[in-house]
């Protein structure tokens, strides 16, 4: 499938997966910018199961901070200096 066929697809797309130490078959979803990820993580490492779950956990994150940075930009976000996050954290 290339990058083409995705944008024409929502969160309802599935990776199948499998592992050794399960028996059953596990699905997983992804919105469109992960799948964007997804694509460009696997043409980094070839195709294994490790690499596979790799690229799977690196697409979500790359895809959360995306959506972390539009966010910001469209002033949802909060701003704090890191003393203003170390109070925050510790009290």
């Amino acid at each position: 499938m290339n990058t083409s066929q995705v944008e024409n697809f929502d969160e309802s797309m599935q990776v199948k997966t499998s592992s050794d130490k399960k028996t059953e078959e596990s699905y997983v979803s992804f919105t469109k910018e992960e799948w964007e990820y997804f694509f460009k993580e696997l043409k980094l490492r070839p195709l294994t199961e490790e690499n596979l779950q790799k690229a799977i956990n690196n697409a979500r994150y790359l895809a959360m901070l995306d959506r972390g940075f539009k966010e910001m930009e469209e002033g949802k976000g909060t701003v704090m200096t890191f003393e203003e996050l170390e109070k925050l954290i510790y009290g």
